[in-house]
């Protein structure tokens, strides 16, 4: 009987051995081994209060930390082993209450140490919803209603309530808006990033305003948006926005019509095809510069930094015309006959490119 008490206590102590060595080498194994396969590569997401425990059984839902068993008996064994091992690490490490909440990519080959640290790193999926310099306000809003991570809540909100939507003091949507790249870790409200834009223009606005030369023809905030949004539709070179801004200063320090192809196009809105006739030219809208004295009633386009700055300090200088030169530029005239000349040359250019 005591032979038989020594055999079975040696076979208990070999048995606990062996297990012991299989789980040190199971456990080993499984830290070192990947977690993501081509299949699982996908994202994911730490919501508030989620424990580590819960995280794992998400993962393994997703076919992440638990592949590979025939079975369902043998896969429940499975899956509840490598959550004891992910969740004693975790606890080695530290990590198991430093999960950040956000939405993350997960990458094929990662393994289950490279998990946790993406998961406490708060490196989250950014998504991004840009704003181009010379857009519109429709443009800016069709960029958000066709991002597919923007909630949206402003669908059947027509333009002319968005001043009041965003808390704006502009009573016009045109000009509401900074143009620039806004960027959301997880689902965003298109109202947020409609706030966030508008917020960054009146900032800027007021950085531009208080920048400005003293002596300038544009007497509040509101008209120096006006003419940087014409200076912004333009030109697209950051060398020519002060002089532009200096030749509008100049025709309306004398009293001349802007006569800038822009504020027209804008007038017409859907009647304009790509190409200016001299009948349009003559259509006398609010926003015709060619028939109207002034800055149009509201801004034409989402300017950019450089053009509100531009807007607010015109160049010195004696031309009172421009017109572009064919090569992304333009000539600056000081005369009308001047001006006729360099309108000749690039309606020559223009032919020549078109027999090409």
């Amino acid at each position: 009987m005591r032979r038989f008490l020594i055999r079975f206590l040696l076979l208990l102590i070999f048995v606990a051995l062996a297990a012991g060595v299989w789980l040190y080498t199971d456990y080993h194994r499984f830290i070192r081994a990947s977690a993501v396969d081509d299949a699982a590569a996908q994202t994911f997401s730490i919501q508030s209060g989620d424990s580590v425990a819960t995280v794992v059984r998400r993962l393994q839902g997703q076919g992440v930390l638990g592949q590979g068993s025939n079975g369902q008996a043998l896969a429940n064994f499975q899956n509840k082993r490598y959550a004891a091992y992910i969740k004693f690490w975790a606890q080695q490490q530290g990590q198991a209450h430093q999960l950040k909440v956000g939405q993350y990519q997960l990458i094929a080959g990662m393994t289950p140490p490279e998990l946790l640290d993406l998961f406490v790193s708060g490196k989250t999926i950014v998504y991004r919803v840009q704003f181009i310099e010379g857009w519109t306000f429709a443009d800016a809003l069709a960029a958000i209603r066709s991002h597919p991570k923007v909630e949206q809540t402003l669908t059947f909100v027509p333009a002319k309530d968005m001043p009041e939507i965003l808390g704006s003091e502009i009573s016009h949507y045109e000009g509401l808006l900074f143009p620039d790249t806004f960027q959301f870790a997880e689902q965003a409200k298109d109202i947020d990033i409609l706030k966030q834009s508008h917020d960054l223009m009146k900032k800027n606005l007021e950085t531009a305003w208080q920048a400005r030369h003293p002596d300038i023809v544009l007497k509040t905030p509101y008209e120096l948006l006006i003419l940087a949004s014409i200076i912004e539709k333009e030109t697209a070179l950051d060398s020519e926005r002060h002089e532009i801004s200096g030749v509008f200063h100049r025709r309306m320090a004398k009293g001349m019509r802007l006569q800038t192809d822009p504020t027209v196009i804008y007038g017409l809105g859907e009647q304009y095809t790509g190409r200016l006739t001299r009948s349009q030219l003559r259509l006398d809208t609010p926003y015709n510069t060619y028939t109207r004295h002034g800055l149009p009633p509201t801004p034409i386009a989402l300017p950019g930094m450089a053009s509100l700055i531009a807007a607010g300090q015109p160049d010195d200088g004696e031309s009172l015309f421009f017109v572009a030169d064919g090569k992304g530029g333009h000539t600056f005239s000081k005369t009308y006959e001047a001006h006729r000349e360099a309108v000749k040359v690039y309606r020559q250019f223009q032919q020549s490119q078109e027999s090409q």
